[in-house]
């Protein structure tokens, strides 16, 4: 009898889970969060594309990447130890240092590449006498549910408070790059046209921005607009919202050009020869906003380690680089100021010129800025140890 009760109990458990979890999925489905499948003539040219697997019917990297994008050695109860039995500090516990961006200023530079960061991939760029916003993520949590993906503090400014945007440059569809609720809330801005790697465009559209401003590139291909040539170039990584469209959309790195400036946008990637070619093709840089955080050797494949990124910024040619995807979100087992720390130790190593402003701070290329350690008062007292600089020269 007791162990009839005990079947009894676990298989009502088992019923709740489910019923919660189809409560969930039907939730998340309801708000649209999941995005849309790309079909008709969109599809149609995704699958004309060589970056496409006709048989997978997918896209795929230069190569393909077994176990899911982790490495040989990894397994799925080794994650989970990771996730949830790391003492690492994931959080911060006092909010981050930012500055109320001067959106009056930024928008009258002209001649200068400029930018502003807002965590983790989002950016604000005057290049040409432009304004491109790249991977606008401004809402609450970088996941379908609220539950996941909480930011570490509320947004610098909202989508409403952001100034005159040009173009809005997406890498990917993963959460943490393409947000929902912020492009509903930019899709109102009439004069705004988006450019995305293929088969994103499906999301966008979904969520009510009209096709005629939507711009869908594949690796390797340009397009010309305001005085300004963007450039989709690859990247080694995956896409997908959802349990069912992994590698349905493609994901990239971009290269925009100006008359007379250029900057590179990494998105999310693992270390591959890509790097050196679109160095070669479309260098030098005045800056490279490079992936730099939520990293683990696990997936090596699909994010870089932080000496994998220097060497990356090496191969791309150098320039001024200003390390993203950290300060944000919680989306990798490593303390969370590690990401910084690791390529300022790197960087002074290498010599190499590392750009690290305060969240909503307006940083001019063409100009001489000091930048401070200003993420270590947010470190807990008992973990402010740090690797000591080495100058490149010793």
């Amino acid at each position: 009898m007791k162990l009839l009760r005990l079947t009894r109990r676990r298989s009502a458990l088992l019923i709740a889970l489910l019923v919660g979890f189809a409560i969930l999925v039907v939730s998340v489905v309801s708000t649209g969060a999941f995005g849309s499948n790309p079909e008709g003539a969109r599809l149609e040219k995704m699958m004309k594309s060589s970056h496409y697997d006709a048989q997978r019917d997918r896209f795929r990297n230069r190569k393909i990447i077994p176990n899911n994008g982790l490495s040989d050695d990894a397994t799925y109860s080794k994650l989970l130890k990771q996730w949830f039995f790391s003492p690492t500090v994931r959080r911060p516990t006092t909010p981050l240092a930012e500055v109320q961006p001067d959106f009056e200023s930024f928008g009258k530079i002209a001649g200068e590449l400029s930018y502003i960061w807002f965590g983790h991939s989002t950016f604000l760029v005057r290049i040409g006498g432009k304004t491109v916003l790249f991977d606008p993520v401004f809402g609450s949590h970088a996941s379908p549910v609220p539950v996941f993906g909480k930011r570490f503090q509320p947004p610098v400014v909202g989508v409403a408070a952001l100034p005159h945007i040009d173009f809005v440059v997406i890498s990917h569809d993963h959460y943490d790059h393409l947000d929902m609720p912020s492009i509903r809330a930019l899709k109102g801005r009439k004069d705004l046209r988006f450019f995305v790697p293929l088969g994103v465009g499906a999301h966008l559209e979904g969520w009510g921005v009209a096709k005629s401003r939507i711009t869908e590139l594949q690796w390797w291909e340009s397009a010309k607009a305001g005085g300004l040539e963007l450039t989709c170039t690859p990247s080694k990584h995956f896409s997908g919202r959802s349990l069912t469209d992994r590698n349905r959309t493609l994901w990239a790195s971009w290269v925009v050009a100006g008359p007379k400036e250029r900057l590179y946008f990494s998105g999310d990637s693992g270390y591959d020869v890509h790097f050196k070619q679109i160095g070669r093709r479309h260098g030098p840089f005045d800056v490279v906003f490079l992936e730099n955080g939520q990293y683990n050797p696990m997936w090596k494949h699909v994010h870089m380690l932080p000496e994998q990124g220097a060497q990356a910024f090496a191969d791309l040619g150098g320039g001024k680089m200003m390390p993203m995807h950290w300060g944000m979100f919680d989306l990798a087992p490593h303390n969370w100021w590690d990401p910084i720390e690791s390529a300022r130790t790197i960087a002074s190593r290498r010599g190499h010129n590392l750009l690290t402003p305060r969240i909503g701070e307006t940083v001019r290329i063409g100009a001489e800025q000091a930048f401070t350690t200003w993420w270590r008062a947010s470190v807990p007292a008992d973990r402010r140890s740090f690797a000591p600089l080495v100058p490149a020269n010793r």
